[in-house]
């Protein structure tokens, strides 16, 4: 996957456009540089992977939508990674379906093959996807982690390292390739699909790579200014209050919110707490006197 490719460019389509305008241009491009057509043309060869990467992410709504957001970055935090290290066979395997409608199905028309490049073997199929529920912690979402998990109905391979990015939110799928069902006559496996779901904190709330919280204060501190204490993702930190803060003010710890490289903020919530009986030291703080 190149960081500067465009997939919406690469299949000559606006990003407006339809899935079936999108299954009409990645048709177009399978026949003009499928490799059966193009024998030993390498940037033909190319160019044919190129189209089935592009029709991956953009015929699935779910990479779509996260490439709209998030670019080559957001697919790789959902384990897609290209088909550039993909055979061309491989590559043909996975979109049998519509290449043999291309090209008239029964292993393809016109010198052209879909399963193992018209060797008369019966046509390698992917394995279907798996998916299955993964529970985080708020802070394994927001600050990223990793997970040991065994699944059934994977064999030997029911044990299975998952890492979950930064700033991970609820709902969201992360994809893990080839981890799904096994493919048949030779076909590569499916893939895992784990879908999020994040536990709330006692504590803290997340807006984005932000956190939020409250902090009681109390009176003199908020008059007089000072520090405090303020529990953040990472660690305790200390937060200077200045003199005239006011109840339901808000002030920001940069660099303390979710998210890796760049993270967030976190923004604390001062909550003024007034004492049942005023002090004689609060008093003189707050100019008060007898006369």
């Amino acid at each position: 996957m190149s960081e500067n490719q465009d997939y919406y460019e690469v299949l000559g389509l606006g990003r407006e456009a339809s899935g079936e305008e999108i299954k009409t241009a990645y048709r177009a491009l399978a026949l003009k540089y499928h490799p059966d057509k193009n024998k030993g043309d390498e940037r033909a060869e190319a160019r044919f992977k190129e189209a089935a990467e592009a029709f991956e992410v953009l015929s699935d709504p779910e990479k779509r939508a996260t490439y709209d957001r998030h670019g080559s970055d957001g697919l790789r935090n959902m384990g897609f990674e290209g088909f550039g290290n993909l055979r061309t066979e491989d590559i043909s395997v996975r979109f049998s379906s519509i290449l043999e409608d291309l090209f008239g199905g029964g292993g393809g028309a016109g010198g052209f093959s879909t399963g193992r490049f018209g060797s008369g073997e019966a046509p390698a199929m992917p394995g279907a996807d798996l998916r299955h529920s993964l529970r985080v912690t708020f802070r394994e979402a927001a600050l990223g982690g990793s997970r040991e998990l065994v699944l059934p109905g994977l064999g030997s391979e029911s044990r299975i390292e998952v890492r979950i990015p930064a700033n991970v939110a609820e709902g969201q799928v992360l994809r893990i390739a080839g981890k799904g069902q096994a493919g048949a006559n030779g076909g590569p496996p499916g893939d895992l699909l784990l879908e999020i779901s994040v536990d709330r904190h006692h504590e803290f709330s997340r807006e984005g790579k932000n956190i939020r919280s409250s902090l009681k204060v109390p009176l003199k501190t908020a008059v007089l200014g000072g520090q405090v204490t303020v529990n953040t993702l990472r660690e305790e930190v200390q937060l200077t209050v200045p003199p005239g803060t006011s109840s339901d003010s808000v002030l920001r710890l940069k660099g303390q919110g979710a998210g890796g490289d760049a993270p967030g903020d976190h923004l604390v919530r001062i909550v003024v707490t007034v004492p049942g009986e005023a002090s004689e030291e609060l008093k003189a703080a707050l100019g008060d006197s007898d006369e």
